[in-house]
């Protein structure tokens, strides 16, 4: 019999006697509050995070036409809607790193150019020694939309403990 993890969670609440977040693709009100603190919105729209996804392989996927979101949206969430982009003029961004424990999540913290190269820098906020933490696969992820450009797209990533 197959269950899903919303079961799971459910379950181990029921067991443990409390209340566990539910864990989605969407952006939770203290996360979307983090976020709005950052004044980068001329560089980039952030369009979610979260700590699940359909594509459980470390990815950094640049879509510079509608094609391309599709394909990468769809693995990621294919219930969800699909976020709009208009590729005249922008490009897509969707980043995901798998881990073996609940606990993490990702945070913009710069988006780029320095020279042929634009550089999204991120923080990978990750669970203390002492923290408990789910022992379940996560696949954090953030997607957000640019300036369309035409140079590779390379991956900064910066662990720091979670608040």
């Amino acid at each position: 019999m197959l269950f899903s993890i919303p079961f799971f969670n459910s379950l181990l609440a029921l067991s443990l006697g409390v209340a566990l977040p539910a864990v989605g693709c969407g952006v939770s009100s203290e996360r979307a509050g983090a976020l709005a603190s950052q004044d980068l919105s001329d560089r980039f729209v952030l369009l979610g995070t979260g700590e699940r996804s359909g594509i459980e392989e470390t990815l950094v996927g640049v879509a510079r036409d509608a094609d391309t979101w599709k394909a990468f949206w769809l693995r990621h969430d294919p219930e969800g809607p699909i976020p709009p982009i208009d590729f005249s003029r922008d490009m897509g961004i969707l980043v995901i790193r798998p881990h073996t424990t609940g606990g993490y999540h990702l945070r913009i913290e710069n988006l780029e150019q320095r020279s042929e190269k634009l550089i999204l820098t991120l923080i990978e906020e990750q669970p203390r020694e002492d923290d408990l933490v789910i022992q379940v696969l996560t696949q954090p992820w953030v997607a957000l939309r640019c300036k369309h450009f035409a140079g590779p797209v390379q991956l900064q990533v910066i662990p720091r403990p979670r608040p």
